[in-house]
């Protein structure tokens, strides 16, 4: 650590003496984080320290991240009591990379995707707790009608995280006639075993993109093949289609999926929910369909209607997914409305799942200031085995804006029937958005909130149940 220390402030010094120099510019992010948790824990504060710089000089960049956890806060588990083990501090994320106008090289943390992800996709939600980032070396390269993009890195192991699997990949995208683009792709990742023996998965695909003035296209289909372990091979296709026919849009989605379980990959759920077929990662046998139509018959009004199907190999886990949505666009008053239904069954567990949501959200002006106001009411039924459930949901949120201030309220009910109403879970929470100085905003959150997508001020993120007060302090230069 001292020698990380000192390589980081012989490069504050060197970044103080070049700032004079021209084409030299120093950038960056510091998020600071404090919860506290209303729980049953004896440990309820958690304070997080996120700062990343990235120096710009010509054609040369070079970043780098501090992390710093008192402790780290965990969404998925709670922290029965503080010990050193769960101080830590660390830096992240460190890269160097040179950009011209045709080709490119980084050395360090990098995200990648080829295609539509079906082959790879590296990538990292905070969200969701997933980080495929890799650590190695990403070169890209194009001309008038190709591109092509390599890496070769490495992410630590799934079950021995102080382990690493190596990945390696190349894309290559050519456009072979006007608005007709080729590719290919392939991937591979050679993963450490619990027996301690190595596994590796290759991935290798193959796409085809249309971009005409009446429609786009994009198909792609792709192979995976493991060895030296299991003996496994796996296949997916995805195609997607959008046709513009005067004030319609027609659009189509395919998907299909057999043992594609590549760890370096994220398949689309070619639904509007982005819910998957399975709670687990996609692998076993998949198949589904989307259709579309978007209407806009003038300048003022929008609507679109989805629904999509998709089901395994034997039917007996399947899903369907509605959903309406419509516009109405005034100078100064807009309201939207939207329907969406989900309904899932899965024969082999017994179980059978439907939600339905109702929306309606206006957004206007009270002497300028912006107003929004949404509600919905959520019903949710459920069937397993012989027991069966249902409970509704109400939302009602109000979201403004005076000035640089932005506040958000949203207030959630769970109710069984009108005879429970007053023993039945209230979420209330309020979060208000303050710019205290140029480039540093605080956002301060008190209250509860359910689980699930949570959309404010114009952020949307997806929460774990939350009981007590959430700081965060963001400061960019």
């Amino acid at each position: 650590m001292r020698f990380a220390s000192l390589f980081v402030l012989l490069l504050i010094l060197i970044s103080i003496n070049l700032y004079a120099i021209d084409n030299f510019n120093i950038s960056g992010l510091n998020e600071a984080i404090y919860v506290h948790k209303i729980v049953k824990d004896s440990l309820k504060n958690y304070f997080s320290d996120e700062f990343n710089f990235r120096i710009d000089y010509n054609k040369f960049s070079f970043g780098m991240k501090f992390l710093a956890w008192l402790p780290k806060y965990d969404r998925y588990s709670a922290i029965s009591e503080l010990s050193s083990n769960n101080i830590s501090y660390k830096w992240d994320e460190r890269f160097v990379s040179y950009y011209s106008d045709n080709f490119s090289v980084k050395a360090g943390t990098f995200e990648e995707v080829f295609g539509s992800g079906i082959v790879l996709r590296a990538y990292q939600d905070k969200d969701f707790n997933i980080d495929n980032r890799l650590e190695g070396l990403s070169l890209k390269c194009s001309g008038d009608k190709f591109n092509v993009k390599a890496f070769y890195g490495a992410l630590p192991n799934k079950n021995a995280p102080s382990k690493n699997d190596i990945a390696s990949g190349i894309d290559i995208d050519k456009e072979i006639l006007p608005g007709v683009k080729f590719g290919t792709s392939f991937a591979s990742l050679r993963e450490l075993q619990p027996d301690k023996k190595y596994n590796q998965q290759d991935v290798l695909g193959c796409r085809t993109n249309l971009n005409f003035s009446s429609l786009d296209m994009t198909s792609e289909f792709a192979l995976t093949k493991k060895y030296h372990g299991i003996s496994k091979e796996g296949k997916a296709i995805y195609a997607n289609l959008n046709t513009y026919l005067g004030k319609f849009t027609l659009s189509s989605g395919y998907k299909y999926y057999h043992n594609f379980d590549f760890r370096l990959n994220d398949v689309p759920t070619v639904n509007h929910s982005l819910e998957p077929l399975f709670d687990t990662p996609s692998g076993r046998a998949e198949e589904g369909v989307l259709g579309e139509i978007r209407f806009m018959p003038n300048f003022s009004d929008e609507f679109v209607l989805n629904y999509s199907e998709s089901w395994n190999s034997n039917f007996k886990i399947r899903q369907s997914d509605l959903y309406f949505e419509s516009h109405h666009y005034l100078d100064s008053f807009d309201v939207t409305t939207s329907y969406s239904q989900i309904e899932q069954i899965n024969k082999e567990w017994e179980n059978w799942e439907k939600e339905i949501t109702p929306e309606i959200s206006f957004d206007f002006f009270i002497h300028k200031l912006p107003v929004m106001i949404k509600a919905e009411y959520q019903y949710f039924e459920k069937e397993h085995q012989e027991i069966s459930e249902s409970h509704y949901e109400p939302l009602l949120q109000c979201d403004c804006v005076y000035k640089d201030i932005s506040f958000s309220i949203i207030a959630e009910y769970s109710y069984k029937n009108l005879d429970e109403l007053w023993d039945n879970p209230l979420w209330i929470g309020a979060e208000v958005k303050v710019p205290i100085f140029e480039n540093t905003d605080l956002i301060l959150f008190a209250g509860k909130e359910k689980s699930g997508k949570v959309c404010r001020n114009g952020i949307c993120r997806y929460q774990l149940r939350f009981k007590g007060l959430r700081l965060e302090l963001t400061t960019s230069f």
